[in-house]
């Protein structure tokens, strides 16, 4: 997995942490950051395929 910033194997690789935390533990506040750091890959995601 490479490691640059804005490249789309990154944001697949933090998509993939925050699903397994969501899964795993239901911390609320553990969910808040999980929840952004989902829309901030998301976005990288969007911003490449455009």
């Amino acid at each position: 997995m490479s490691l640059i910033i804005g490249e789309p194997n990154l944001a697949w690789g933090m998509i993939w942490v925050v699903l397994k935390s969501l899964i795993t533990q239901q911390i609320v506040f553990g969910r808040i950051i999980s929840w952004t750091v989902f829309l901030c890959a998301y976005t990288m995601l969007r911003t490449v395929k455009s």
